[in-house]
């Protein structure tokens, strides 16, 4: 507050630069100094038209940091109020980003903490709450889970028969109700329809509360197309989609009743379907785990729905990872799930790495910033391929069931 900022630009330029130094001013520059009020919040700065880049040293940091802040704590309040509405709840336990830690020691950024601490203390009860109903063992996991291995099925030219399978459920029910010639009716549930319904159901979505929100924007879309559109359209467009959302719900809830309980895995991130890792990221703030992460690995040990197996699959660099037990799971807190990542590495020869495994307590939010990683691991200190990865078979000289067997007990 009463803080005077000076902004520079070209002398034939119509962009103001907060930075001196910025890579966009080629030519001698012309400063301007702005005063700014002596009272009042963020959004009564003082900034030039058209800046390009923000304030340098101490006032742009604390105006950045003010920003992330401010940032973090409205996506808390849109998280809770989707949450409580039934919609997408699992992203509210994705990582968050300390928007202080990173921008380094000072004493204005100081006055900001009471008001992190707050917005964390925030996110933490919305974490809580989310995760007393997306516990690893709960159906609304187990149907998620399913929902995300389903998707993880879409592929460019010819889809995973589970993808299939749901896909050509709902062309039935379309023809059924005469809605949409054949390959028009299967081109938009394949490009929008299924692929959105299934994302948003990974996500934590009610099922039917996910259709509803597609057939409405399916409704608003053809509106946009013709003016004509009757009343009856409209009325045949719901039905036909609650009817597809109930046949597609079944199937989710036969393939979370087939694979009942959760259970103790160990995966690499980084080799599961992309539609699968918001649901590990999911398990692990639930139900807490150990981590190991540097370059391209990151291993996790953490409870998750037994239906998560399902993208667990060998491929062609093996499956992405094991399920290690079913069964007296709860008997494996962080401390030893961390145990047991560090004995397994011990057993392997490299130590180094065993040091850098991370205990990640339960219903936690997870935040981004200085030290979050701790010290990156060295190429020296990482398994080398092929013992990075995993083997279900024994195949290779990736790590087994067996491999981990000796530490799972006691």
């Amino acid at each position: 507050m009463g803080a005077t900022i000076e902004f520079w630009r070209t002398r034939t330029g119509t962009s103001w630069h907060g930075n001196p130094e910025c890579n966009s001013l080629r030519s001698t520059p012309v400063s301007s100094e702005l005063a700014q009020p002596d009272h009042g919040d963020i959004d009564g700065k003082v900034y030039p038209d058209r800046l390009h880049c923000q304030p340098a040293g101490r006032v742009g940091a604390y105006v950045t940091a003010a920003g992330r802040l401010r940032s973090f704590m409205s996506e808390t309040t849109r998280l809770g109020r989707a949450s409580t509405e039934g919609y997408r709840p699992l992203a509210a336990l994705k990582t968050a980003w300390n928007p202080l830690d990173d921008l380094g020691d000072d004493r204005d950024l100081e006055t900001l903490r009471p008001l992190w601490d707050r917005a964390l203390a925030r996110r933490h009860e919305l974490v809580g709450d989310v995760a007393r109903t997306f516990h690893s063992n709960s159906e609304r996991m187990a149907v998620a889970s399913a929902a995300a291995w389903v998707r993880s099925g879409r592929k460019p030219r010819e889809h995973a028969r589970q993808y299939a399978m749901f896909l050509a459920r709902a062309v039935a029910i379309h023809e059924q109700h005469k809605l949409g010639a054949n390959w028009e009716t299967r081109s938009l549930i394949n490009s929008r329809i299924l692929s959105e319904w299934l994302e948003d159901v990974g996500a934590g979505t009610v099922p039917a509360l996910a259709m509803k929100r597609i057939a409405a924007e399916e409704i608003r879309l053809a509106a946009r197309l013709s003016s004509d559109i009757e009343d009856t359209f409209s009325a045949t467009v719901e039905r036909t989609l609650t009817a597809v959302a109930q046949a597609w719900t079944d199937a989710l809830e036969t393939i979370a009743v087939a694979h009942r309980s959760d259970a103790l895995v160990v995966f690499n991130e980084y080799d599961l379907p992309a539609s699968g890792r918001g649901i590990a990221e999911a398990c692990l703030t639930i139900s807490g785990g150990a981590e190991l992460h540097g370059g391209n690995l990151h291993w996790v040990v953490t409870k998750v729905p037994l239906a998560f197996r399902l993208m667990l699959q060998e491929g062609e660099r093996g499956p992405s990872g094991l399920v290690l037990v079913e069964e007296w799971i709860s008997n494996f807190d962080v401390d030893r799930c961390a145990d047991l990542l560090r004995r397994v590495l011990v057993a392997e020869g490299i130590p180094q790495a065993s040091r850098q495994v991370r205990e990640i307590k339960p219903r936690v939010v997870r935040v981004e910033g200085r030290g979050l990683r701790g010290v990156e691991l060295e190429p020296s200190d990482l398994p080398q391929r092929p013992r990075d990865g995993f083997s279900m078979l024994g195949v290779g000289r990736g790590l087994t069931v067996v491999d981990f067997a000796p530490f799972l007990r006691g």
